[in-house]
């Protein structure tokens, strides 16, 4: 068996049926792959329309789990999955035919990773190209990292290259680039394509408010100090100085991140608490990343008296 779909589940009902129907269109032979879908413990109807497709689709499989999260989801898939490579997609997405992934692998049989571009399909509808291939090329693991593609849809894994990385359970902030990382670091040889080979749908998502951010900001902020303290801790046991440096380099833009979106929404107290953890881990003062506009805010943000200063002030409005 050549590709493993693996598909996380948790109240998709109305969006499954087109997923799993885009990777029919594939043209792949039926014993040439398989659908893990997990249910993460769906509330809707989501597992009864996989069901019902599966009484058609042998190569449908579908598990179920108490509501866990979408990493602990996809890992249950990974342990199960029987095939050469792995897909990673999500149930509110869809796949393209540009790439027919049994092509693919065989034209680079020898390829650890096979990336390819994206289409983001917006929230008013607009569909946007994502081209970060625009040539076929090969990339080493580390050329991959410097592309910052470090998403999850849009390559097919080889399972051999997976190894024994697994995504940290419970977490739903950042997983997917951890996994991608820890995956790069010991990859070879990826094969970049210059084809659309996933729709990433954001039309399904329901708008978030400031209250809902809220709510959700105490998760959020546990996931983005555990998963950038993970980044650290590998460049720090790795040999290799361009690996080491390219990974602290992308540990650092996402703290920049973090700190100017705790600036931006939430506050004196939780800029406060997140210098004091991100300094716990040595991550703050900020380190330097690639983007020369974050290195400004950088600078900026190292000065923690200006810093909790102005988050005092933005409070104010």
């Amino acid at each position: 068996m050549q590709i493993s779909f693996i598909i996380p589940l948790y109240n998709c009902a109305s969006t499954i049926e087109r997923c799993l129907t885009s990777i029919f269109s594939l043209s792949m032979p039926p014993g040439s792959y398989e659908i893990i879908v997990v249910d993460d413990g769906s509330k809707d109807d989501g597992p009864k329309v996989v069901q019902r497709i599966a009484t058609g689709h042998r190569q449908v499989r579908l598990v179920s789990q108490p509501n866990r999260g979408a990493s602990s989801a996809r890992n249950r898939g990974l342990e199960l999955a029987r095939g050469e490579y792995v897909w990673f997609v999500d149930a509110d997405d869809k796949v393209l035919p540009d790439v027919q992934s049994i092509e693919l692998i065989n034209q680079y049989p020898d390829a650890e990773i096979i990336a390819f571009n994206y289409i983001r399909l917006a929230a008013d509808g607009k569909e946007e190209k994502n081209v970060i291939y625009d040539a076929d090329k090969a990339l080493t693991g580390l050329e991959q990292m410097k592309t910052y593609n470090l998403y999850l849809w849009n390559k097919l894994f080889r399972r051999s290259v997976i190894g024994d990385v697994r995504f940290v359970d419970g977490t739903v902030n950042q997983e997917d680039m951890f996994f991608c990382l820890q995956v790069l670091v010991k990859t070879r040889y990826v094969q970049g394509v210059n084809l659309f080979g996933y729709l990433y749908d954001c039309t399904s998502s329901t708008s978030t408010t400031r209250c809902t951010s809220l709510r959700h900001y105490v998760k959020n902020y546990q996931d983005s100090v555990l998963i950038q303290g993970s980044i650290k801790r590998m460049a720090d046991s790795i040999e290799d100085g361009q690996l080491r440096h390219q990974l602290m380099e992308i540990d650092n833009l996402c703290v920049i991140n973090h700190f100017y979106i705790i600036l931006r929404w939430y506050g004196y107290n939780r800029l406060k608490k997140a210098i004091k953890d991100y300094g716990n881990l040595g991550l703050y003062p900020l380190g330097k990343c690639g983007d020369a506009r974050k290195n400004l805010f950088r600078r900026f943000a190292n000065n923690k008296t200006l810093l909790l200063l102005v988050s005092r002030i933005v409070n104010l409005f």
